[in-house]
């Protein structure tokens, strides 16, 4: 599948992590939040989903997937099967229409490194309907609903049932993912991370909602967007 883009300087030093984003659309201008995580020399996994294929200006530490229209699930698996073959300690996911803050990824490889014992950390995600004096109410609704699980923390807590974090600004120690065999359900269009979050549990994983790894999300603003 190829290597790599990258320059002398960029492999100086390898994350542990591997940052997969997932690529459904053009929300957000793509070269914006790559230019953010290229700043700390991060290796980038960009998976199309049901799109031939994307331009990028900078390449450096970037890999470009694109496979046949498929759904999150299968997306997510193929990112954690790419990580552990690649030999990444943790993988971060991302979609196209969030934007990470400039200390979000070191955040989550910060907390993984700290806490030895939670398998699954989840950031805080910020709906777009908080940054904009007007939006519709289908934006607040999809933005209360898809993020209730990823509020802002004051303090690190471990998530409990029946409670979840969302795979967005979602990170895993793949070791474990390795060992338990645990996947995404391919056949889950929504709900997903619930199923997820309670497989990982049930193989006595546990799970923590981090402070300091943020991401802005930009929310559906129409009915038709929301059930696509």
């Amino acid at each position: 599948m190829g290597k790599f883009n990258s320059s002398k300087e960029t492999l100086m030093r390898k994350s542990p992590a591997l940052v997969a984003i997932l690529y459904h659309d053009a929300k957000i201008n793509l070269d914006y939040i790559l230019n953010i995580l290229q700043k700390k020399r991060n290796k980038i996994l960009i998976v199309l989903d049901g799109i031939k294929k994307i331009k990028v200006k900078n390449k450096n530490n970037i890999k470009i997937i694109s496979l046949k229209k498929s759904g999150i699930s299968i997306c997510r698996n193929f990112c954690i099967n790419y990580g552990i073959k690649k030999k990444f300690k943790y993988i971060i996911f991302f979609d196209s229409d969030c934007i990470p803050h400039d200390k979000t990824v070191e955040t989550h490889i910060k907390k993984h490194d700290m806490y030895k014992e939670y398998q699954l950390i989840g950031g805080a995600v910020r709906p777009s309907f908080l940054k904009k004096k007007t939006t519709s109410l289908i934006t607040k609704i999809d933005g209360i609903m898809s993020w209730f699980g990823a509020v802002e923390q004051k303090i690190d807590n471990e998530v409990k049932f029946p409670y979840h974090i969302p795979t967005l600004n979602m990170s895993i120690k793949l070791e474990f993912l390795k060992k338990s065999k645990i996947k995404f359900l391919s056949h889950l269009k929504t709900g997903e991370d619930f199923k997820f979050c309670k497989d990982v549990k049930e193989k006595g994983g546990k799970i923590l909602s981090i402070t300091g790894a943020v991401v802005d999300h930009e929310d559906r603003k129409s009915f038709s967007d929301v059930i696509n």
